[in-house]
């Protein structure tokens, strides 16, 4: 028994410290206060370190963000993530890619290049949903590998967006993913991309699925892409989107976490 307690205590503290590096790597809030009117960041880790991550960077007058959902979750998802992050690094900052589609093939590549060298069997990878913006005339271009991404409007129409909800003004899209991962050692095609044009105040949303796919409520059931998507529009206009973590919770209530959670949105 006692040997147990002191593995575990040396474990937990590895990991603890390993939670603390990871978050040192994350985009700080005052990056996101420098591009963005508002912004609001939901990171809930399931195990201390997450699968999950957001990033972010700026060059040549565009500012790049993305969230991203990696295989497993816990210590192996944050090693994973840590490749991610490296890839989206070296694709952006040293090989100054800045159209979102080529980005995230050149991070497949990085990804298949950084395990296939084991010879053995890993087979991960990566959700991830991509953004280029154009700060100054709040142009938007996204790519995405399974993660769509939702854009909060006052317009009444968003070329190449399908509209899931309207109401009081405001109208939120959907811009669809590609269907295939980042990664996985298998030949899916290109990634395409979507470029729209927003108005001031307008929100973007980045996501994983941790938070739809949370089960909970009354009846024990996933809170579900549209519960989600509802409730992050109604947040939104009402200014109190740090409000989407306590609804998280009381959702969960006495339910296991099932996932990593991350919702990032920004107001252009």
């Amino acid at each position: 028994k006692d040997i147990i307690e002191e593995k575990n205590h040396h474990i937990t503290d590895s990991i603890k410290y390993a939670e603390r590096l990871q978050a040192a790597i994350l985009p700080k809030a005052e990056m996101f206060t420098k591009y963005f009117s508002k912004h609001s960041i939901l990171y809930k880790p399931k195990d201390i370190v997450s699968g999950d991550f957001y990033w972010m960077e700026e060059m040549n007058g565009l500012v790049f963000l993305a969230a991203a959902d990696c295989t497993g979750h816990g210590v192996p998802g944050a090693m994973v993530s840590m490749v991610g992050f490296q890839g989206l690094n070296k694709a952006v900052l040293e090989e100054k890619l800045t159209s979102p589609a080529a980005i995230l093939q050149r991070l497949s590549d990085h990804v298949e290049e950084a395990f296939e060298k084991s010879g053995g069997s890993v087979k991960d990878g990566m959700d991830i949903c991509l953004v280029a913006i154009d700060t100054e005339k709040r142009i938007v271009t996204y790519s995405g590998a399974h993660n769509a991404l939702w854009i909060l409007t006052s317009k009444e129409e968003l070329p190449n967006a399908n509209l899931r909800e309207k109401e009081g003004g405001h109208s939120m899209f959907e811009l669809k993913a590609d269907r295939r991962s980042i990664g996985g050692f298998m030949d899916a095609g290109s990634f395409s991309e979507t470029t729209v044009e927003l108005n001031k105040g307008d929100r973007l949303f980045l996501f994983s699925d941790g938070f739809a796919d949370q089960f909970g409520g009354p009846l024990g059931k996933k809170l579900g892409s549209k519960r989600m998507r509802e409730t992050a529009r109604e947040m939104a206009v009402s200014g109190n989107l740090i409000a989407l973590g306590a609804i998280f919770e009381d959702w969960q209530g006495e339910e296991e976490q099932v996932d990593d959670v991350t919702v990032i949105s920004v107001a252009l």
